[in-house]
């Protein structure tokens, strides 16, 4: 059917239906874009309400121009009256644009644009700006009450951004004629509140009682007539202490019963002298008791009325309610000296109350003592769990440190993971505060050691404390903070969870660590660093992999080895950079390696803990697999049961990540830790390492071959390979062979060396 005319009704309604649905969406385009731009300009007038003066007034309305119209280049121009005594008020926002120059520019706009309107810049005007090529530029004039051109306001994009603007069309000059007039009304407005400050001026000069009630802000006022002996009060004075009426009332239930006892006698005082002729104002801080039997904080600013014969007459003036303050400077104070975290006092109120402590010292012949607390490996715990649990352990923390001290004792917190704990009034006698300082330094040990139960679960963290004391006049605040640090890092270095007190000797120690730490940094930068590569043979001794080892090449016959600059890297944190590099390297040289290889070839590399719970290290060792082009299959990760013992779920996420891209993973040094078959069950590791102390003595001690042949019975049993690390004699060899090992890495099958060509070439005896 049809309706005579060659249409299909119902196609013509679909028709009618869609073109009526486009109408409209782009209606509801037009409507969401306005109420946008209207909030924008709410924005605005929220902006203009903070405004006093013509330059801030120039800046909202520049701000709202690139807001609401969503331009890169805006200018506003005002010359009116309020400003005349200031001169031309301009401001602008724009990439290249001289503010000298474009603020001489309102005479040609005035001039190109004509006046009641809005329009496009004139090529020649925009030629005559400096700085950006300007595309679609539009200005308005800003006109005054009286008809009078006060301003300008301008928009534009510029030709280098010409294509990413929504052009200058009908809505873009209504919305700028809009804040054109916006802002002559509002520069009237400002006229206007000039006008009205100086009426207010001139009433204020002219009526001395109403300046005085007035003066201040809206609080409560009185009105106390001195010789009737009555006082009339604000309805505010009313509610801010008494809620009863108290006009009438007597002098001494005005003032005297209420102020506090504390402050009564220095405001009794500053009354009498003022009315016995001394000074007519009177300011004072003051508590005021409330009915309730509170004491409210004010501020009492008075003027005393005097007859013809200079008597006092009449005491007017305001109350000023001071809570507000007195809770903002208490609140500041707070933020000042306190931790916002636990709420205990931070290093700066820490070093006010060590700093008085030692001045106190010499005087009363007392010890004074700095326990510098840290968390053992607090950074695991932020990086597994996240910064809300680690916010979580600290506040936990600081509560058990409080409960551990005395009252008068500070416990601080210095920031991250570090406590520390002043302990006053010791036995002048050094070794009995020393027994005193240590006794509560391992009550603290033990305390921390206990369970914490976080919403991520239960937690165990361990403290290493740093202990100094002082008895003398000698060292300053920061001199005892500083011995402690050194203990504690000597806590660090005895295998953490220890509590040492300092002696001179740890300083040394410090100091050529981190003259170590130093030169360790500037020689890696200098490529003094290297990889050297050991080979791992299998049971016929023909080779099956290599491990990369760091070597530190310092040159003049110096060795330096990794025993001793590697725990110094990870201290300092250096050892990721380290790390990242030997990664690479290691990857790079099993590129070269690969063609020449046996089958099941992969290089071995030895990570440190840090390294491993580093949030990033799955991304760095697949980085270092794509910019070397080798294949996960090329690469075995070495870790140790340390490394995992307290994060194990979150250790083996990332190693099945890895997994999943070809890397394996060994267990090094099995047999020194806690061996446990749980590692073995929910780590995807792939080969175990027998610790090389363990093949060093089974030839002598029954005990260890036997552990020897566990670790070979269970990993078997696993279906996991095993290496046995250190085999340096035939002997050792051949018992390992016999009880069935079937890989091996030491002396007698290859010293670490620079890599040669071939990896064959690896092989060759001590």
């Amino acid at each position: 059917m049809s309706d005579g005319q060659g249409h299909d009704p119902a196609s013509l309604a679909a028709s009618t239906r869609n073109l009526l649905q486009q109408q409209l969406i782009a209606a509801r385009t037009r409507l969401d874009r306005q109420v946008d731009q209207l909030m924008r300009m709410n924005r605005l007038s929220n902006l203009l309400l903070a405004s006093v003066d013509a330059s801030s007034i120039a800046d909202a309305f520049v701000e709202a121009i690139i807001d609401v119209l969503d331009v890169p280049v805006a200018a506003v121009w005002i010359a009116c009256e309020p400003c005349r005594e200031a001169g031309r008020t301009f401001a602008c926002h724009g990439e290249g644009i001289d503010a000298d120059a474009w603020s001489r520019a309102m005479p040609l706009l005035a001039e190109a644009i004509g006046r009641d309107r809005v329009a496009p810049l004139p090529p020649q005007v925009v030629a005559s700006l400096p700085g950006p090529e300007l595309s679609q530029a539009i200005a308005a004039l800003v006109i005054g009450r009286d008809g009078a051109v006060i301003g300008a306001v301008l928009a534009s994009s510029t030709m280098a951004m010409a294509g990413m603007r929504v052009p200058a069309g009908d809505e873009s000059r209504q919305m700028l004629a809009i804040l054109a007039e916006k802002l002559g009304a509002h520069l009237g407005n400002l006229a206007d509140r000039d006008v009205i400050e100086q009426h207010l001026v001139q009433l204020r000069q002219s009526e001395e009682r109403l300046e005085r009630v007035l003066r201040g802000t809206n609080d409560g006022w009185w009105d106390w007539d001195i010789r009737a002996g009555t006082t009339f009060v604000s309805p505010r004075w009313l509610s801010m202490l008494s809620g009863q009426a108290a006009s009438g009332r007597t002098i001494d239930g005005f003032w005297f019963d209420r102020v506090h006892p504390d402050d009564a006698i220095d405001f009794h005082a500053a009354l009498d002298r003022a009315f016995a002729g001394g000074d007519d104002a009177i300011e004072r801080e003051l508590r005021l008791r409330c009915d309730d039997g509170t004491f409210l904080p004010v501020l009492v600013r008075g003027l005393i009325s005097r007859d013809d014969d200079g008597h006092a007459a009449r005491f007017s003036g305001t109350m000023l309610d001071l809570s507000e303050r007195k809770r903002y400077e208490s609140h500041i104070h707070q933020l000042a000296f306190f931790d916002a975290l636990t709420e205990l006092p931070n290093r700066r109120l820490l070093d006010d109350r060590l700093h008085q402590a030692l001045l106190t010292r010499g005087r009363v012949e007392q010890t004074t003592a700095v326990l510098l607390i840290d968390l053992d490996r607090f950074k695991r715990l932020n990086d597994t769990h996240g910064h809300a649990a680690g916010d979580q352990l600290l506040r936990a923390v600081a509560r058990r440190l409080r409960d551990l001290v005395r009252p008068y004792d500070t416990v601080a917190r210095l920031g991250g993971d570090e406590f520390v704990v002043l302990l006053e009034h010791l036995s002048g006698k050094f070794d009995e505060a020393r027994q005193t300082a240590e006794s509560v330094a391992a009550k603290i040990v033990d305390a921390l050691g206990k369970p914490y139960e976080l919403d991520v679960g239960t937690v165990h963290h361990s403290v290493s404390i740093g202990v100094a004391l002082t008895c003398d006049a000698g060292p300053g605040a920061m001199d005892v903070l500083r011995a402690a640090d050194v203990a504690l890092y000597a806590a660090k270095e005895s295998g953490r969870n220890q509590v040492r007190v300092f002696r001179p000797e740890m300083q040394q120690r410090v100091d050529r660590r981190a003259a170590l730490e130093a030169r360790l940094r500037k020689e890696f930068a200098d490529g003094r660093l290297g990889l050297h590569y050991q080979p791992i043979v299998d049971a016929s001794g023909g080779l099956a992999s290599a491990e990369a080892l760091v070597r530190w090449h310092a040159g003049a016959g110096e060795s330096i080895g990794p025993s001793e600059f590697i725990p110094v890297a990870e201290d300092s944190g250096f050892i990721h950079a380290i790390g990242t590099w030997g990664l690479g390297q290691a990857c790079v040289q099993a590129k070269a390696w690969l063609p020449h290889a046996p089958v099941g070839f992969r290089i071995a590399v030895n990570l440190s803990g840090p390294e491993f719970m580093h949030p990033e290290f799955p991304d760095r060792v697949l980085a270092a697999l794509e910019a070397s082009g080798v294949p996960g299959t090329a690469l075995r990760l070495e870790i140790t049961e340390a490394t995992v013992v307290t994060e194990l779920g979150f250790a083996a996420r990332r190693m099945h990540r890895l997994r999943d891209h070809g890397v394996e993973f060994s267990l090094d040094d099995f047999g020194t830790g806690y061996s446990s078959l749980t590692y073995l069950r929910r780590l995807p590791v792939s080969e175990v390492k027998i610790d090389r102390s363990y093949v060093r003595r089974m030839i002598t001690d029954p005990h260890d071959e036997a552990i020897v042949r566990a670790i070979l019975a269970m990993s078997a049993a696993l279906g996991l390979r095993v290496v046995a690390e250190g085999v340096e004699t035939a002997a050792q060899h051949q018992r390992l062979l016999e009880a069935g090992c079937t890989g091996f890495q030491g002396w007698l099958f290859g010293r670490p060396a620079a890599p040669p060509a071939v990896p064959d070439a690896l092989l060759g005896g001590a």
